[in-house]
């Protein structure tokens, strides 16, 4: 995602619904729900630069479920 989407998103100046159309998406392809219910944590961001295009890219990877964070199973 670009940096200015995701700095509008964390800023309240764009809802998860604008986020989610913006990607052309359903809310259950939204990436971070989808780790948020696996209990997957962010693990690395990373700022490339775009010397070709207005904005900067974010890529965000995620852990290994964590059992602090993830849901209890059985």
């Amino acid at each position: 995602m670009s940096t200015r989407m995701l700095l509008e998103l964390l800023a309240g100046e764009k809802s998860v619904q604008e986020f989610e159309n913006a990607y052309r998406m359903k809310p259950h392809e939204n990436p971070f729900r989808r780790m948020l219910s696996a209990g997957r944590p962010i693990s690395k961001v990373t700022v490339e630069p775009q010397s070709e295009q207005d904005d900067d890219l974010v890529t965000i990877e995620f852990g290994a479920p964590d059992p602090a964070f993830a849901p209890f199973r059985v």
